[in-house]
This record gives structure tokens, C-alpha cells and sequence, in this order.
């Protein structure tokens, strides 16, 4: 993906870098007019190339409906809210790491196969852009508490990008809210690269409760650094975001 974007209710358009300039400003304003009425949230992109090659130990069970209803008597199932989302909307495709029966991790991956399904995420629907047949995405990644303390998780992360590249991905994608700076680093430190940016706009207005809108950022378009009023406005928004919490 070569472009910035702007999605709303899981509609693409690809915009160029003035546009997007413009269209920042426009967020900054709605927010600053609407302040209880207006919710920006931001997140970071990354990126990875596959090459399969790598091993792991950690052997991908497929997610059932079995493994869902077993989700819902979980005693961590208020973490769960992402993964009932995406089943209920229709992707089916996702994997656990089970040891003794008991899970370790889970994620989704989704696939150009689950286009149509972005339509079915409700107000969500603009944060996922149509994806490519090469290009997967990672979604939903979660650690049960028997996780901690060991390397079950970077282990199965080797495992799902393997996974992903037996399917003919060539590539995966993901994105992560940027006031989780421990996954962010985490990813890096894993291989994964910075590609982007996610702002997200919602107004609690009549007929627009449903629709987010969201700027798709892509750092990779130029090759380059972010500008220093990117930065100050990516700054910006990221303060608008904090103080909805």
C-alpha cells in the first residue's frame, strides 16, 4: 500500500500528502469545537517481510468455535472483546498455541480472503484498509497469564509469520495504539518495522455514532522522515487522544 488513506465506515479512498496535511487540521478542529463529542484515537503501523525461513517450537492450533465458547467462560474474558468482534464479524482465520490444554496465545490472521468481512466491524470498519493477496494482517494478538515468564510469546510470533508465508504471504501488517510503547518496542525488537500512522475520528452526533473516520498514514510513501509539522501534529493529536481518557 503506496498511498495515505481515508476510510470511513470501511470505505477507501486513497488521498495524497496535501490532502492528508488538510485533513489533520480538520481532526484538530473538530476536536477543539466538539471536545465531549469528539473522540481521536491514534496507533502506530508496522510491517514485516517473510521469508519462512526461521524455526519454532511452538506448534498453531486452528481457533474453533469450541475454543470461542471456552473464551466466553474465561476468567480473562474481558480482554476478549477484539476477538469476539472479529469472529462475530466472520474471520475465521486464527490460531492458538496450546500447552496441556491450556492456551498460551492467540491471534487472528486476516488475509485479502476477509475483505468483504470489514464491512461487518460497525464503527470499526475504517481501521482495517483492504488488504492485497500477498499481504496479511495480524490481529489480536493476546497472552494468556500462563504466558509470563517465559518465551512462548516470541516463539509463537516466529510461528504465526510462518505460518503466514506457507499461505503465500509475502508480507504482514499490523497496528498497535500508540500509548502501548512496550508492544511497540517489542515488535521492533522482533524484526517488525515502523510503516505508518492511524488517526481515528469519532463524533457522538446523531447518525454518525456508528462511523469512524480514519487517516491512513503511510511513512513508507517517501522514504523519508516525518516533516517536523507531521511530527508537531502527529504530537497534537496524540495529546487529544490522552485527554479523552
Amino acid at each position: 500500500m503506496g498511498f495515505d488513506w481515508l476510510a470511513a465506515g470501511g470505505m477507501c479512498l486513497p488521498v495524497s500528502r496535501t490532502a492528508l496535511n488538510i485533513l489533520f487540521r480538520v481532526v484538530i478542529v473538530f476536536k477543539s469545537l466538539l471536545f465531549k463529542r469528539c473522540a481521536v484515537s491514534c496507533w502506530r503501523q508496522y510491517r514485516i517481510c517473510l521469508n519462512g525461513d526461521l524455526n519454532s517450537a511452538v506448534t498453531l492450533t486452528p481457533i474453533t468455535e469450541e475454543f470461542m465458547n471456552f473464551l466466553r467462560t474465561h476468567p480473562e474474558r474481558e480482554h476478549f472483546i477484539t476477538h469476539f468482534r472479529l469472529w462475530n464479524a466472520g474471520f475465521r482465520t486464527a490460531f492458538v498455541c496450546l500447552r496441556n490444554g491450556r492456551p498460551l496465545c492467540m491471534q487472528w490472521l486476516i488475509t485479502a480472503a476477509d475483505n468483504e468481512s470489514r464491512f461487518r466491524l460497525g464503527v470499526w470498519s475504517s481501521l482495517y484498509l483492504p488488504l492485497s493477496p500477498r499481504t496479511g494482517r495480524l490481529e489480536g494478538f493476546y497472552a494468556f497469564k500462563d504466558t509470563f515468564g517465559n518465551k512462548v510469546a516470541t516463539k509463537f510470533t516466529v510461528a504465526m509469520n510462518n505460518k503466514a508465508h506457507s499461505m503465500g504471504l509475502k508480507e504482514l501488517v499490523t497496528h498497535v495504539v500508540e500509548e502501548n510503547g512496550v508492544v511497540c518496542k517489542w515488535l521492533q525488537k522482533v524484526g517488525w518495522r515502523e510503516s505508518g500512522s492511524i488517526t481515528c475520528l469519532r463524533l457522538d452526533l446523531p447518525g454518525l455514532r456508528h462511523i469512524s473516520i480514519c487517516l491512513h498514514e503511510n511513512s513508507e510513501q517517501q522514504k523519508v522522515l516525518l516533516s517536523p509539522e507531521r511530527e508537531k501534529q502527529h504530537a497534537l493529536a496524540r495529546g487529544l487522544a490522552v485527554a479523552n481518557q
